[in-house]
C-alpha cells in the first residue's frame, strides 16, 4: 500500500514539474497533499486500529509459552501460535506504515524542491510552489505525531513487564559494609534483572519494527526506567561503599542499554550519572571542582538545589557544610 501509493504520487509530481507550468505543478501538489490527508491516512489508520493491543498481546503470549515450557500442547497450539505471530506482525506493520509514510512525505518534498529549483519561475509562482511544498511538510508532521502517539502507547504497555524487577530497588540498601559490598559485587541485586527484562522486550520488538520505531520505543522505555530509579534513589541513604556500588550499577545500565539501540542513550542517563558522581565525592566542598566555571564540558542537568539534595543522601556528610555551599 505505502510503497505503491508513494511511487504513483512521486511519478505524478515529477510529470507535473516537467510541464514547467507552476499552475499545473501547484494543482498536482495540492491533490497529492489532499490524498495523503484523506485516502492514504484513512487506509493507514484503519490498519492501525487495535494494533498496539495486538502487538502487546504477542508479548504476553510469548511469556505464556516460556512459562509452559517445551513439549506442551499440540497441533492446535501450533496453529494458535502461528496465528498470534501473524497478528503481531500485522500490528507491527501498521505501526511501521506511519513511520514510513512520514519519512516518504519528507523525501517527496525534498525531491520536488530539488526538481523545481532548476526550473525558471516567476517570484510569485515560486512562492506558491513553496507554500504547496510547505503543506506536505505539515502533513508529514501529522503522520509523525500519530506515530509517536502509537509508540508511546506501546512503551506504556511494556513498562509493567519491568516493574517487578524495578521494584526490587525499593528494598535495596546503600549503607553498605565491606561484606555487603562484596555480596553485591558477586550478585547484582537489581540492575541486571532490569536489563534482562529490557533485553527480552528488545529481542521481541526489533525483528518486526522499523529501526526508527524500535529505537523510539526503547528510548521511551528507558526514560520511564530512569525516572523510576531516580525517584527511588532520592529516598535512600548512602555511605561511601554504597555510592561506589551505585556508580557500578549506573555504568552497567548505560553500557548495556547502549548495545540495544543505534541511538545514543547517554543523555537519558545524564541525571542519574550526575547523581552518582555527586554521591561519590569525598566531601561536599569537592563539588566546586566540577560545578560552575569548573564544569568544563559537563552540562549539569541538576539544579543547585537538587545537587544539595543529593549530597544530603550521604549520611557521613555534614548538613551544615552542604548548606554553606554556593551552587
Amino acid at each position: 500500500l505505502i510503497d505503491d501509493a508513494f511511487y504513483l504520487l512521486l511519478k505524478c509530481a515529477r510529470r507535473a514539474a516537467a510541464s514547467r507550468s507552476s499552475q499545473c505543478l501547484c494543482n498536482v501538489l495540492s491533490n497529492i497533499n489532499q490524498l495523503l490527508v484523506s485516502d492514504v491516512k484513512a487506509a493507514v489508520q484503519r490498519r492501525l486500529r487495535g494494533s498496539v493491543q495486538r502487538l502487546l498481546s504477542g508479548l504476553t503470549a510469548e511469556d505464556a509459552e516460556l512459562e509452559a515450557g517445551p513439549g506442551r500442547g499440540g497441533a492446535e497450539d501450533g496453529d494458535r501460535e502461528k496465528s498470534g505471530q501473524r497478528s503481531m506482525q500485522e500490528a507491527a506493520a501498521a505501526l511501521n506504515n506511519l513511520d514510513v509514510c512520514a519519512d516518504y512525505i519528507q523525501k517527496l518534498r525534498r525531491e520536488l524542491e530539488r526538481t523545481t529549483q532548476g526550473i525558471p519561475h516567476a517570484t510569485s509562482d515560486k512562492d506558491r510552489i513553496r507554500s504547496c511544498l510547505g503543506d506536505l511538510g505539515k502533513t508529514a508532521g501529522d503522520y509523525r505525531a500519530l506515530s509517536t502517539s502509537a509508540l508511546e502507547a506501546v512503551a506504556r504497555g511494556i513498562i509493567p513487564r519491568l516493574r517487578s524487577n524495578l521494584d526490587i530497588l525499593t528494598g535495596v540498601g546503600y549503607e553498605l559494609s565491606e561484606s555487603d559490598y562484596s555480596a553485591y559485587e558477586a550478585e547484582d541485586p537489581w540492575a541486571q534483572r532490569v536489563l534482562a527484562s529490557l533485553e527480552e522486550c528488545s529481542a521481541w520488538l526489533q525483528p518486526v519494527l522499523t529501526q526508527a520505531n524500535y529505537d523510539s520505543i526503547v528510548h521511551l522505555v528507558i526514560d520511564a526506567i530512569v525516572g523510576r530509579i531516580e525517584a527511588v534513589l532520592m529516598q535512600k541513604r548512602f555511605n561511601q561503599l554504597g555510592a561506589l556500588q551505585l556508580d557500578k550499577e549506573v555504568r552497567g545500565l548505560v553500557s548495556q542499554s547502549s548495545s540495544l539501540t543505534e541511538r545514543t542513550v547517554r543523555d537519558k542517563f545524564a541525571r542519574l550519572s550526575q547523581i552518582s558522581t555527586i554521591l561519590n565525592l569525598d566531601s561536599p566542598a569537592e563539588i566546586h571542582d566540577y560545578w560552575g566555571e569548573n564544569s568544563g564540558t559537563v552540562h549539569w542537568r541538576l539544579t543547585g538545589r537538587e545537587a544539595k539534595q543529593v549530597l544530603r543522601l550521604r549520611r557521613d556528610f555534614s548538613p551544615d557544610d552542604i548548606e554553606l555551599l554556593a551552587l
